[in-house]
């Protein structure tokens, strides 16, 4: 049985979740942001086969999530690094793991803290907020079709 394709969706969390939605794929971007870049810290740090971490790899560099290069020493390794694309996942990261501390492991028991490098404060919760820096809760929030939608999402929000 083939999975269900989310590409051909007009919506932006389905074509998010075609490039990064299974659990390999968020793991990787997970540690190319703590700083593995090789295919040997990747494969050590999540345990993971060959061939599901080449396949992960290939599809984050064919979405322009990593690129690759060569490392500065003499031994001109394959290394992966994350692209404005893929540093761009960063929220969406950082979210799953606010959510995580809140709902899974609890409260004074999380397993990272995030900090700033320079300060050393710890990271704001992620907010939904508008261009004024309103914090805003989930009944608060309107849905109304965006300049890409397509007429099946315009129908949808039409009912509403």
């Amino acid at each position: 049985m083939s999975r269900k394709r989310f590409d051909t969706l007009n919506c932006s969390i389905a074509g998010t979740l075609e490039l990064v939605g299974d659990w390999w794929t968020l793991l990787v971007v997970r540690d190319a942001f703590f700083g593995a870049n090789s295919f040997t810290d990747f494969r050590k740090n999540l345990g993971i086969s060959r061939n599901i971490l080449t396949d992960r790899l290939q599809r984050l560099l064919d979405a322009g999530i990593l690129e690759k290069f060569q490392s500065s020493d003499t031994s001109k390794r394959e290394l992966y690094r994350l692209t404005t694309k893929g540093k761009d996942l960063l929220p969406l990261l950082v979210s799953m793991m606010q959510w995580g501390d809140r709902w899974i492991n609890g409260p004074g028991h999380e397993p990272v803290t995030l900090v700033s490098r320079t300060s050393a404060e710890q990271i704001r919760q992620i907010r939904v907020e508008t261009e004024g820096h309103e914090s805003l809760m989930p009944e608060q929030l309107g849905f109304i079709p965006g300049p890409g939608a397509d007429q099946t999402t315009r129908q949808r929000f039409a009912r509403k």
